[in-house]
């Protein structure tokens, strides 16, 4: 693929990640890819003051239920610094990757045949965990993979196609950070959004730090559900909170996710050894 053709990559990487760049950069070179770093936010002793202005610590706590994670802040401004570079160079495309994910020959053909390009998304997930898709989405992307619709908000930044026009709703929904990068609108229904099944890039690495915090830090909060409450209430609730489209979404995942859904991506070491709960099968 010649350079002049070839869509643009950025790798998000903490600028002290000496050893993860390296094999990214190795990895990426081999394939004959052209990259660059893009030094991600960090915040893993607290936030630094100067982004203080960036985040909404408020509209946060609504709509987690809890703080964010020094990570999980870096992580989530790392990424709009990248949506904002995407829309600063008038880029129309972009891949985007973290430095803990392992490109494959499939990646390269992936890219090679243009048919994200021609997909029509505006945001394609190549990796992702904790995602279901729609049944009756499933259609052909390239060789044995296919596109598929995500029917609740997946899990991972990994690596995904990004659009400029992605980059800009992504950007404006993550102005101020109020939620996690990934991500902060429900992109099955307000992203022309898709991934690939089976997921194109693999893990390097066992659970990030990040994903192992939120776990912990989600752990109490999920024990204290409000899974005692009767749907109405449920939906009531949502509706004070988030106003109609907020009570159609608690009625969307109470009564329609469970008979549309099908589980496509689980945890990291699911995905790596490719063990799901359910296999894709169309309607």
């Amino acid at each position: 693929m010649p350079v002049e053709e070839q869509i643009p990559i950025f790798v998000v990487s903490l600028s002290d990640s000496h050893e993860r760049r390296e094999a990214m950069g190795e990895a990426l070179t081999e394939l004959g890819l052209s990259f660059e770093f893009v030094d991600a936010v960090d915040a893993r002793d607290g936030l630094p003051e100067s982004f203080e202005d960036q985040i909404d610590r408020e509209a946060i706590r609504k709509n987690l239920g809890r703080d964010m994670l020094g990570p999980e802040l870096g992580c989530a401004l790392s990424h709009a610094l990248v949506y904002r570079e995407i829309l600063k160079r008038n880029l129309s495309r972009a891949i985007v990757l973290e430095d803990d994910i392992v490109p494959t020959t499939d990646f390269l053909e992936l890219l090679r045949s243009s048919v994200l390009e021609r997909s029509q998304y505006d945001l394609v997930l190549l990796y992702y965990n904790l995602a279901t898709a729609f049944r009756w989405s499933f259609r052909p992307c390239l060789g044995n993979y296919k596109f598929f619709r995500f029917s609740a908000l997946p899990s991972s930044t990994a690596c995904y196609y990004l659009t400029r026009a992605g980059a800009s709703k992504l950007l404006e929904a993550a102005t101020p950070i109020s939620f996690v990068a990934d991500w902060p609108l429900l992109i099955p229904f307000r992203m022309r959004s898709a991934g690939i099944f089976p997921s194109v890039i693999k893990h390097s690495l066992p659970p990030s730090l990040i994903e192992q915090s939120r776990r912990q830090a989600t752990s109490e909060i999920e024990a204290a559900s409000t899974t005692a409450l009767s749907r109405w209430t449920q939906i009531r609730t949502a509706l004070r909170s988030g106003g109609w489209k907020g009570g159609l979404e608690k009625l969307y995942f109470l009564f329609l996710f469970p008979l549309l859904a099908v589980r496509v991506g689980g945890t990291d070491e699911e995905n790596a050894s490719g063990v799901f709960d359910e296999k894709p099968q169309p309607l």
